[in-house]
């Protein structure tokens, strides 16, 4: 999500506001500017040093059951929405994914597994998918049908709507007429009606939903799990306070109980769910942006778990008791510092030397263990460590002396003799964690390089606006996880019209298409890791590092299920834990 996606809750050590930033012309969300996690100075993957031997395994259950199984968790701020058309924060999605449930779902190792949908069929030649529901139905106690898809995906697509993460439905047969409406000026209403009724979703019958593609595309079945392509019923969301307390229609294990604003959500088990019942009778979350609060909450016994800062990483290590509570966790995404391609005539659109330069200049492990605390792993690349296609040798190594080569090669081909020529300004969006990183940037490159780069940090929104709209020389941003596939991390961020660097490389577009015609992962996976290597001799980008992080758990809470799409750990099946005696 944008995700890839821009993707936080209180996880690790500093969070990823949004899992995507408001979409760019091209429709597309625009990388996140939140923070998050990374990998060995060399460009390649490999063991960080971190800051402490913390555990990677969940507290194990011990069989106990406590009276009340409730799990307090803090949330960060007020979520943007609870409507699971318009979400598109982190923090927002933790809570869709309780609230609401998708045609398909992952099972513990991000397989793709039946979900609302109990199979599905795909024509030969790639361009429809026909889902089949299951008997399910809804917290009020009606049946979920194959037309609240259809009504869901419509509104999805509606740029009256103009929900961030339209894009994704942009494989749809019709979708890109849509698409490509101004969300500002849309055209009357009865053309947009129009568009939208011959957008490729159908309902022959109640339990029938049939997707019809623009062209193959083997990655849309990973799409289908998003919380965006949830059923909706339209009397419901279409009601007045439809997201508020006591009004709330739910199709996951959790319905909403309370939404007391910029103070607390309350989710309860949902009865009507087709699932094994939620063990938690309830998941209370506290909104609380500041991380040392919510750390001092769980120190009083208040929150069952939180993520740690950085600054305390070291001081809760050496605890002994609280060391046991720490948790390392791993989130699929990375941190990166784009170059700006737009402008044909600026130094790094005409330099793949001077983009390789700057990239090799930077002593990754060092950002990773100093700044980082060891809560990252070094990258190299985009498709990181868990998803399929990731290279773990790939990058570009922390070189010094060949970066000094690259420097008088880029220099020769912009036509300058020294690096104290080059005028460049790197951008960010502030925080502590970000103005640390960029002073590390700095740094190495008037040590490795001799070049003095300015630097200019701006609040979150204003940087987004000028990232997209007159980009810095380099800019930071990052990506966090939509869904566990290859294209996620390559083609929807760094494809033709996606990036805000404007790169664009019409080998590496025909990388992804072709890709995207092929039905078995298992041939899929060497076209994209062919483009990731194009990516990586182009540089458009410096990969920093993969995320990662420490969370506090207390013991009592069993039955943690971790993968790379957690916001929270545990949170992609928070329907499995439960609470020990304690």
């Amino acid at each position: 999500m944008q995700r890839h996606r821009s993707w936080i809750v209180m996880v690790a050590l500093t969070l990823v506001v949004t899992a995507c930033s408001p979409p760019t012309a091209s429709t597309r969300p625009s990388p996140s500017t939140g923070a998050s996690g990374a990998a060995p100075s060399g460009g390649a993957s490999g063991p960080a040093t971190t800051a402490c031997e913390a555990s990677t395994t969940p507290p194990a259950a011990d069989g106990t059951m406590a009276a009340e199984q409730v799990l307090r968790l803090p949330l960060g701020d007020e979520p943007e929405s609870l409507d699971p058309t318009l979400v598109s924060s982190l923090r927002a999605v933790e809570i869709m994914r309780q609230l609401h449930y998708p045609l398909v779902y992952f099972d513990e190792e991000l397989n793709t597994v039946p979900g609302l949908a109990e199979s599905w069929d795909i024509s030969l030649d790639g361009t429809e998918i026909t889902f089949h529901l299951r008997d399910a139905n809804y917290s009020n106690g009606e049946p979920i049908v194959a037309g609240d898809f259809v009504y869901s995906w419509r509104r999805l697509v509606d740029p009256r709507v103009a929900a961030d993460y339209a894009y994704v439905m942009e494989d749809l047969a019709g979708a890109s007429a849509l698409l490509e409406l101004d969300p500002e000026a849309p055209p009357p209403d009865a053309e947009i009606d129009a568009l939208l009724e011959d957008l490729g979703v159908s309902a022959p019958d109640d339990k029938t939903f049939v997707v019809r593609l623009a062209q193959p595309a083997s990655y849309f079945i990973s799409v289908a799990t998003l919380w965006v392509t949830v059923p909706l019923q339209q009397a419901w969301i279409e009601q007045e306070g439809a997201t508020e307390s006591g009004n709330y229609v739910a199709s996951g294990p959790f319905n909403l109980e309370t939404w007391d604003h910029n103070s607390r959500i309350v989710l309860v088990r949902n009865p009507e769910w087709f699932g094994e019942p939620a063990k938690l009778e309830r998941i209370e979350f506290t909104l609380m942006e500041d991380e040392q609060a919510a750390l001092n909450a769980y120190m009083a016994g208040e929150l069952d778990m939180v993520g740690v800062p950085s600054t305390d990483i070291a001081r809760i290590c050496a605890d002994p008791a609280l060391k046991g509570e720490m948790l390392e966790t791993a989130t699929a995404g990375f941190e990166y510092y784009g170059f700006n391609l737009n402008d044909p005539d600026g130094v790094f659109a005409r330099s793949p030397h001077l983009r390789r330069a700057f990239a090799m200049a930077v002593d990754k492990q060092t950002l990773v263990d100093t700044v980082r605390q060891g809560a990252a792993t070094v990258a190299g690349s985009a498709v990181p460590p868990g998803i399929p296609g990731h290279q773990p040798d790939l990058g570009l190594p922390y070189d010094p002396a060949r970066a000094q080569q690259e420097l008088q090669e880029g220099l020769a081909e912009i036509g300058l003799s020294d690096p104290s020529e080059l005028d460049i300004t790197v951008g960010y969006n502030t925080s502590p964690l970000h103005e640390q990183t960029v002073d590390f940037l700095t740094e190495q490159w008037r040590t490795n390089l001799g070049v003095e780069v300015q630097s200019e940090g701006l609040e979150a929104v204003a940087y987004s606006e000028r990232r997209r709209e007159d980009p810095f020389d380099i800019n930071r941003a990052s990506w966090t996880q939509d869904y566990p596939h290859p294209n996620n991390f390559l083609g929807d961020v760094f494809g033709t019209g996606n990036s805000f660097t404007g790169y664009s490389n019409e080998e590496f577009d025909a990388f992804m298409s072709e890709a995207a015609a092929e039905t078995e992962l298992e041939a899929q996976v060497p076209i994209y890791q062919q483009a990731q290597e194009l990516l990586v001799e182009d540089s458009p980008v410096i990969f920093l590092y993969w995320y990662g992080g420490y969370t506090l758990v207390k013991p009592h809470v069993q039955g943690l299920i971790l993968t790379s799409t957690d916001e929270d750990p545990g949170m992609m099946f928070f329907n499995s834990v439960s609470i020990g005696e304690h």
